[in-house]
């Protein structure tokens, strides 16, 4: 048996058990980022689990963490694509990976997020406007997009030496389906509880991007 073959007979079998152990997800598959959760994406629908993530394995047994944003995806993925959203009462998921022979990939989301851009300045002498990160200098390249959003390090210590000095940003780390080169350093994320990111490292990886960012003062 070649690896076409296997693979085909382990989407099936994950099928079939995800006809016991599934519930509904409508699968969305994005023909642009603005609110890509609407019927013009709607490709199929399907029965699907999730579990805590593991190398080649359904951690059914496993509580799952507040930190457990990846999961693996039991269900038949013939037809489906890297960065397709899932959505069902269980809630919303999209693949981040499909490794051949494995179990597919997928990111838990809890939140969703626009993605913004700075309008690029002319370099200007003597006085100037205001240059940093504003909202009137934004152009929205996406929304409506699912996201996972985990805090990665505690508030750095403050440069002053009183006690009363306000402690450092706080690192976050914000998982989204977009497509490589969507995302640059010096984005803003906004999500949908009112807070806003800086990116400070757009990382793309095996399971798609993971941004590094600190939290912007409301």
């Amino acid at each position: 048996m070649d690896g076409a073959k296997a693979q085909a007979k382990i989407w099936r079998g994950y099928g079939k058990a995800a006809l016991r152990l599934g519930t509904s997800f409508s699968v969305y598959r994005a023909t642009n980022w603005i609110n890509p959760i609407q019927a013009l994406n709607l490709r199929t629908t399907i029965l699907a689990s999730f579990t805590p993530s593991s190398t080649d394995q359904f951690g059914y047994g496993k509580s799952l963490k507040p930190e457990d944003y990846l999961r693996n995806g039991l269900f038949d993925a013939t037809d489906l694509l890297p960065r397709d959203i899932l959505k069902g009462d269980k809630g919303t998921f999209y693949i981040a990976a499909l490794e051949p022979l494995l179990p597919p990939t997928c990111v838990r989301c809890d939140r969703t997020i626009s993605l913004r851009r700075q309008a690029a300045q002319t370099p200007q002498i003597g006085e100037a406007p205001y240059g940093g990160v504003s909202i009137a200098g934004e152009t929205a390249l996406a929304s409506g997009v699912p996201a996972a959003i985990l805090k990665a390090s505690a508030s750095t210590r403050p440069k002053g030496l009183l006690p009363s000095d306000a402690p450092g940003p706080t690192g976050f780390q914000i998982f989204v389906p977009l497509p490589k080169g969507a995302v640059r350093d010096r984005d803003v994320i906004a999500d949908d509880e009112g807070y806003r990111y800086h990116v400070s490292d757009a990382q793309w990886t095996l399971n798609g991007y993971r941004l590094e960012a600190i939290r912007l003062q409301a």
